[in-house]
């Protein structure tokens, strides 16, 4: 999170306006892109002008109905394995730290995100509560979902 602000400062230091950049990722780096969201304008940055997620992973706990819904449907992810990988990737801090679990944010303020996510994966329910949380604080999040596709 910390170099992605860096780069973030340093494309706004070389001249580049908010409004030109849009981030994007997939998997942990949609989530890591939706906590960089958070990052920045908690550090009182302009924001860029959108963000793009597919397959984001929002919620390190792994609360969301379809890890246990999913979790026969889903060929790639099962909530051991994102268990053992939300363990290391935190490092310490606490699964509900909205920096490593944006779902846990305020979501208030933020650029329109645009979330993609299959049918098929565990981290559908990433995706709808992050796109309800923010509708309901106001923003733009745009929800797409993938008949039949699995992660990424």
């Amino acid at each position: 999170l910390d170099d992605t602000v860096a780069a973030y400062r340093s494309v706004l230091a070389d001249g580049l306006d908010a409004s030109d950049v849009v981030l994007a990722g997939d998997s942990a780096g949609g989530g890591l892109v939706l906590a960089t969201l958070l990052r920045l304008r908690d550090a009182g940055l302009p924001l860029p002008a959108a963000a793009a997620c597919v397959s984001p992973w929002t919620d390190l706990t792994g609360s969301g109905e379809s890890y246990r819904a999913l979790e026969d449907e889903d060929p790639m992810l099962s909530k051991p394995v994102v268990d053992l990988v939300s363990t290391s990737y935190r490092a310490g801090t606490a699964p509900t730290d909205p920096y490593v679990s944006p779902l846990f944010g305020d979501l208030a303020g933020l650029p329109p995100v645009l979330l993609q996510v299959g049918s098929r994966e565990i981290l559908l329910s990433d995706a709808e509560r992050f796109a309800e949380g923010l509708r309901r604080a106001g923003g733009t999040g745009v929800l797409e979902v993938w008949p039949g596709m699995v992660h990424v």
